[in-house]
């Protein structure tokens, strides 16, 4: 048998085997899986104008949790440091 692969302990299983988003505590779950999903358009004016999402029973449509867990682990290895936030919410 591959130790690897079946080990005898749970905590002797290979680091890349183990999901860090199935894993992840309920609540981190709950409120990733939470994001609304926007329309976003530009008014007249040339202002984005954003429209919260809804169904056709008028309940808000919400970001699939692995695409939202996987934009945000993208977002945060692109940032070095939280202190190099501009005004705007961009990273330099």
């Amino acid at each position: 048998m591959d130790k690897e692969n079946n080990p005898e302990n749970p905590w002797d299983r290979f680091d890349l085997s183990i999901s860090k988003k199935d894993n992840a505590a309920l609540r981190t779950k709950m409120f990733v899986s939470r994001i609304p999903i926007y329309d976003v358009s530009t008014s007249s004016t040339g202002k984005l104008v954003y429209d919260l999402q809804v169904d056709r029973f008028g309940n808000n449509v919400y970001t699939p949790l692995q695409q939202a867990w996987t934009q945000l682990l993208e977002e945060f290895w692109n940032c070095e440091s939280f202190d190099k936030v501009d005004d705007d919410g961009t990273y330099d």
